[in-house]
């Protein structure tokens, strides 16, 4: 039986430690496959590809099995994931675990708003696209306002809009939860501090939505966001929009955001400024 080994994020060990359940396989890529896991998702990556929350990565220098492809079914819990091909039986069995990056609330500010805006305008795919900045403007104002139903409706309204696995909609939505949660005051995550129930309530309803609304792999993705998990790449980004980042070279850390996916950084930088027009600093 082959055996890979690797490294797994913390977010899905309730799934990789749990009872086996089966999955499948609904996306399968270079260097990241996505397995549907009944309403959540568990990805296989190299050690290249970006490390999504749900990711288990796999050692250094090793590829992704071939029958590892889309429609495979492939059995996930008691430590590992294993599933049967013409040759045999593999496992893939993580050894060590990973905390995801997190956004963290308390930014004093969102001047890195400005610096963003300018590199936004530079990207060669062209300006953001008009309907997702008015439906993620709009959004970020309802919130603003007190009106997390609202808000939730604006967002409701662009998920699933877009192509790809993670849709231009969600991606923008994503970067709106992710920047109103570090505008936060440090102490008012819970609910009985009114911005960070607004905030809560209006995650809750993208969440429950989008597995009915957008793709498997972008449902994920976005009940991670609404728990303030991300890809270091957006995490690092929202720090330097709220200017809190350690990073010597700020400019290059955005332009990393801009250059994920096809599109998608441009589409969570779309979000990630809607935050910061309209809802206050922590300080």
């Amino acid at each position: 039986m082959p055996v890979l080994s690797g490294s797994a994020c913390t977010a899905v060990r309730h799934l990789v430690d749990g009872a086996p359940r089966e999955a499948m396989v609904v996306a399968a890529g270079r260097r990241a496959v996505y397995l549907r896991v009944g309403a959540d998702v568990v990805s296989v990556l190299t050690a290249r590809a970006a490390r999504v929350p749900c990711g288990i990565v796999l050692a250094p220098g090793a590829a992704l099995p071939a029958s590892l492809g889309a429609g495979q079914r492939v059995r996930v819990g008691n430590g590992a994931l294993t599933w049967d091909d013409a040759g045999g039986s593999w496992l893939v069995r993580p050894l060590r675990w990973w905390a995801p990056a997190v956004v963290r609330p308390g930014a004093p500010s969102a001047a890195g708003s400005a610096l963003l805006r300018t590199l936004l305008a530079d990207v060669a795919s062209g300006p953001p696209q008009p309907w997702l900045v008015d439906a993620v403007e709009a959004a970020a104002r309802s919130l603003a306002g007190g009106r997390p139903e609202e808000a939730a409706d604006a967002c409701l309204r662009v998920l699933g809009r877009g192509p790809g696995s993670t849709p231009s909609g969600d991606d923008a939505v994503a970067g709106l939860l992710l920047a109103a949660r570090a505008l936060l005051p440090v102490d008012g995550v819970g609910d009985g501090h009114g911005p960070a129930r607004h905030l809560a309530e209006l995650a809750e309803r993208v969440a429950a939505a989008a597995p009915n609304r957008t793709t498997a792999i972008s449902a994920a993705l976005l009940r991670h966001a609404a728990a303030g998990r991300a890809v270091g790449t957006v995490v690092d980004a929202v720090d330097v929009l709220v200017d809190r980042s350690p990073d010597a070279h700020p400019d290059d850390v955005l332009r990393r955001l801009l250059a994920l996916g096809h599109g998608s950084g441009v589409d969570t930088a779309t979000g990630l400024l809607a935050a910061a027009d309209h809802l206050p600093a922590a300080a």
